[in-house]
C-alpha cells in the first residue's frame, strides 16, 4: 500500500471523515510488521480504537429487555396496607403504654407525702419557718446597707429642720424690729399724759 494513501486515509480517520472500508485498509496496514517508524505511536493507538470496534454489543433485544426490569412497578396494595396498618399499630402502642403508666402511677403515692393532717401542718410550719430564717439572714446586709444610705438623708432631715427653726427666729426678730419701733410712740402718749 503506498504510503501517501495511508497518510491521508489517517488525516480522514483522526478528522472523522472515514468509511468501514477505509478503516479497514488502515487496520490490515497496522497490523503488518512493515509500519514506518514515524507511525508507530500511531499504529499502537489506532490498533486499540479497532479493536474496541470489535467488541461484540450486547444489542437492542439486551437493552429492550434490561429497560424493562428497571422500570419501576406500582407498590403491591398489600404491602401499603401492612405499612399503614403498621403504622397504626405503633401509635396504638404509644397511646397504650402512656395510658397503662398513667394508670399504675395513679395508685401509687407521690415520695413526701403525707397524710395526715397534724402532721402535714407541722411539716409545712416547719418549712416556712426555715424559709422565714433564711429570708431574713438574707435580708440583714440589706437593711444593713439601707440604714447606712438612711443616716446622711437624716442629716439632711436635720439640715432642714435647723433651716425652719431659724425662719422662725427671723420672723420673731421682724416682731421685735416691730416692737422696736412701736414702743417710742407709747412712751410718747404716756409723757403726754403725765404732763
Amino acid at each position: 500500500m503506498n504510503y501517501d494513501s495511508i497518510e491521508k486515509l489517517l488525516e480522514l480517520f483522526y478528522a472523522g471523515e472515514t468509511t468501514l472500508e477505509e478503516e479497514d485498509l488502515l487496520r490490515e496496514f497496522f497490523r503488518s510488521e512493515q509500519v514506518p517508524e514515524k507511525w508507530r505511536a500511531d499504529q499502537v493507538q489506532f490498533l486499540m480504537y479497532l479493536e474496541s470496534r470489535d467488541v461484540e454489543t450486547l444489542g437492542q433485544e439486551f437493552d429492550s429487555k434490561l429497560l424493562s426490569k428497571m422500570e419501576t412497578k406500582p407498590k403491591r396494595t398489600i404491602q401499603r396496607w401492612v405499612y399503614s396498618f403498621s403504622g397504626v399499630a405503633a401509635a396504638a402502642l404509644v397511646v397504650v403504654l402512656l395510658w397503662t403508666d398513667g394508670f399504675f402511677r395513679a395508685h401509687q403515692p407521690l415520695p413526701g407525702t403525707i397524710n395526715n393532717p397534724e402532721l402535714a401542718f407541722a411539716e409545712t410550719r416547719k418549712a416556712f419557718m426555715l424559709l422565714s430564717k433564711n429570708l431574713n439572714q438574707g435580708l440583714a446586709p440589706v437593711q444593713e446597707a439601707s440604714s447606712d444610705f438612711n443616716r446622711p438623708l437624716q442629716q439632711a432631715s436635720d439640715i432642714n429642720l435647723l433651716s425652719s427653726s431659724l425662719q422662725q427666729a427671723d420672723k420673731i426678730r421682724v416682731l421685735d424690729q416691730t416692737y422696736n419701733m412701736i414702743r417710742p410712740v407709747g412712751n410718747t402718749s404716756t409723757n403726754n399724759e403725765n404732763r
